[in-house]
């Protein structure tokens, strides 16, 4: 008859926490703070795609797919835009939300005018070439009609990127979004306690 197996007694301690983890757990922070004074917080992506598919959806479709690059990956397989008109107007909004990023290149041959989100995708790209990095930042906020591009800065690190700080005065100066920069003090140690429940199983 097999034996219970032995186990190690769980207990209390401190753990301690990488940059990237203290910076995840800042953020988390940040933004619930900012959900309680009654902020709408959402990822930064939707500052660079509008969420409701483009009125010349169709033509972007077209566009993409005459240089071929219309695909999409979908359970580990490609998957191309099916053709307009023989696409129903149902799923136009499911094409947006899976192709946005190749669809957005060609914004500006078929707008005269693009939307906000276009022209900031533009100016990221810009920088990122500019610095060879990527500007991001860590989520959006609104409140009373106004958007702002939030950096959550956690511990010693404070100052933004040099092509954050471009990416930012030119939003705000080309977009009119602004910038809020949260600073979140916190040690680089969490305190746990861990406790392990068994429940054997039957013996065979």
């Amino acid at each position: 008859m097999k034996s219970s197996p032995k186990f190690m007694e769980w207990k209390s301690g401190r753990f301690k926490m990488d940059l990237n983890s203290s910076a995840r757990f800042g953020e988390q922070i940040a933004q619930k703070l900012f959900k309680e004074d009654g902020w709408r917080v959402e990822p930064f992506r939707y500052l660079l795609y509008r969420k409701k598919k483009c009125a010349k959806i169709e033509m972007l479709v077209s566009k993409c797919q005459e240089q071929g690059r219309c695909w999409w990956e979908e359970h580990g397989s490609q998957k191309k835009c099916p053709d307009f008109p023989d696409i129903k107007y149902m799923l136009s909004q499911y094409i947006w939300d899976l192709c946005r990023e190749p669809l957005s290149r060609f914004c500006f041959e078929v707008c005269k005018n693009p939307c906000i989100n276009r022209k900031a995708l533009q100016i990221m790209q810009e920088v990122r070439d500019k610095y060879n990095e990527s500007p991001g930042l860590d989520f959006a906020a609104s409140k009373d009609k106004k958007v702002y591009a939030v950096e959550v800065k956690t511990g010693k690190h404070s100052e933004l990127k040099v092509e954050q700080r471009e990416f930012t005065e030119r939003l705000q100066e080309e977009l009119g979004i602004g910038l809020l920069v949260v600073h979140i003090k916190m040690t680089d140690e969490l305190i746990y306690s861990a406790e392990l429940r068994h429940r054997p199983g039957k013996l065979r």
